[in-house]
């Protein structure tokens, strides 16, 4: 796995309200350094009065959103294009620098390129199901290490993977999961059950988020946890889930790099996980069923 380290500069406005002095005076701003001159083209300054048009968003849009700000991906060209026509625009507003005499600050990011394995296998009751990479499941990881495996590591069917005090459901109640992979449901209860009187109805709440669901299972003492990705509840198909976690991707940098997220961030067809339940002998898995331990190594090799 290839993981290299960012610092991404983030711009930020601080619109001081009508107490802020001339802005084309000499003051100095906190940090004690002289205050970015206003730009002395006033005329093409909008006004509080001008408000914020369609015109006026159209002509910023239609700039960033050129074939020559390349995307405007971080730690690229078109990144720098990017963050410097919104300081010009800045200047042009008026508007002030933050701490430091600067409108960026910087948020650290790690890019982690992983290679998972071709096939996963599971194995259990004298059986085994060998699952393909991209056609079947996707595998990445958030941990900042040179290879993550995951062995023997008994899968456990919990339901949509949500602890919610407030809507009175937890599916991880008398579970223990610490160690294995946990399998779930895409969304939430409500949203892509039956049943509309759970959680918001057809609104999907923060619970039906995958980082939730992640972030959940890892609170749980989880290895890794799978998500089954069902077209119809997600409204989007598997090419996406493909396309978005087929490559190299930017986190933010943890103080830990990682190590207290689930070694394993997954996705798993309909039609593979029901190959799983139908090899473990399950026809409707209720919450907390085992399906069976996962062998061999999944995961992310070393990149070369």
């Amino acid at each position: 796995m290839l993981f290299r380290l960012f610092s991404l500069p983030v711009a930020t406005a601080l619109l001081l309200a009508s107490c802020q002095g001339n802005p084309n005076s000499s003051e100095t701003t906190a940090t004690g350094q002289p205050a970015e001159a206003a730009p002395t083209d006033t005329a093409s300054v909008p006004t509080p009065s001008d408000g914020i048009t369609p015109a006026l968003l159209a002509r910023h849009i239609k700039v960033l959103a050129s074939d020559e700000f390349e995307g405007r991906r971080p730690f690229t060209k078109g990144e720098d294009k990017a963050t410097a026509y919104l300081a010009a625009e800045f200047k042009k507003l008026g508007l002030k620098p933050g701490p430091g005499g600067s409108y960026f600050q910087p948020v650290p990011l790690v890019e982690i390129a992983g290679t998972p394995d071709s096939t996963a296998t599971i194995a259990g009751q004298g059986k085994s199901l060998t699952l393909k990479y991209r056609a079947d499941y996707m595998f990445l990881t958030e941990r900042e290490q040179p290879t993550v495996e995951i062995k023997n590591s008994p899968l456990v069917f919990a339901g949509y993977g949500v602890t919610a005090p407030e809507y009175k459901w937890d599916d991880y109640a008398g579970l223990d999961v610490k160690g294995k992979t946990v399998v779930v449901l895409i969304n939430d209860p409500g949203n892509a059950g039956n049943d509309t009187t759970l959680f918001k109805g057809r609104e999907m709440t923060y619970y039906g988020r995958w980082g939730y669901k992640y972030e959940e299972a890892a609170r749980h003492g989880a290895t890794g946890l799978v998500i089954i990705h069902d077209t119809k509840p997600a409204a989007y198909p598997w090419t996406v889930v493909q396309s978005s976690n087929g490559g190299a991707k930017l986190h933010p940098t943890t103080p830990d790099h990682g190590a207290s997220k689930v070694a394993l961030e997954g996705w798993m067809t309909l039609d593979a996980a029901k190959k799983l339940f139908a090899a473990s002998r399950v026809i409707k898995p209720s919450r907390a069923t085992l399906l069976a331990p996962w062998s061999g190594v999944v995961g992310c090799s070393l990149a070369p």
